[in-house]
């Protein structure tokens, strides 16, 4: 391989690593789950984002380095880089979604769904020690799961737990859905919020997954 095919190789893995697909995962952080790491240098998903820092330098290096090659020959190389880059971080999702529902069409269990945190939210209000939340979720069905259990997950420090529920889900298709929980605080207090990134734990055919 030439050296100057090196840098357009580049660029494109570092926009691979670097941006979200359908559910705002890249292949960067993919990767770091797959090793068992935790894409974030802190365990609450704040820090050092490890993807990041390993995906900008390879965007730099790239650019540069095919600006430098290739721009006697193409002198309008950086403006194609740019309307590149923007037509993959716009199209990229959309592709993934595509490809996750053909791939995934008869998974079961976990496998089929995605749970898309970003998308998720709660209000809550409490009443002396019973705590009501008004949630909605957004989770991929790829497969053939038809019904889940579901619970929000709000931060231990709140000391509130509530009760889970049973939902349909529609095949092969993103689910968005609004529903009511009960649950319960420790201590009675005036508590009233919303979280815009809600947790959420899901039980699947008896098996439990927390996504946080």
């Amino acid at each position: 391989m030439r050296r100057e095919a090196c840098f357009p190789i580049a660029i494109l893995l570092a926009l691979f690593i670097l941006t979200g697909n359908h559910v705002g995962r890249s292949v960067g952080e993919a990767i770091f789950e797959m090793l068992g790491l935790s894409p974030w240098s802190n365990a609450d998903g704040t820090g050092f984002h490890w993807p990041a820092l390993l995906g900008l330098p390879m965007l730099i290096v790239g650019f540069v380095g095919t600006v430098k090659y290739y721009k006697p020959r193409y002198p309008r190389i950086v403006s194609r880089i740019v309307i590149g880059y923007l037509l993959f971080i716009f199209l990229y999702p959309q592709a993934a979604e595509r490809a996750t529902f053909l791939l995934l069409h008869n998974a079961d269990g976990f496998r089929s769904i995605d749970y898309v945190k970003e998308d998720s939210h709660c209000t809550f209000q409490s009443d002396e020690y019973k705590v009501m939340a008004s949630c909605s979720f957004t989770i991929y069905n790829y497969g053939n799961v038809d019904e889940m259990t579901i619970k929000p997950i709000l931060s231990d420090e709140y000391g509130i737990r509530f009760e889970a529920k049973t939902l349909p889900l529609r095949e092969h298709e993103k689910n968005s859905f609004g529903t009511q929980f009960e649950g319960t605080q420790n201590e009675m207090t005036g508590f009233r919020g919303s979280d815009r990134q809600i947790g959420a734990e899901i039980e699947l055919n008896g098996m439990t997954k927390r996504f946080e």
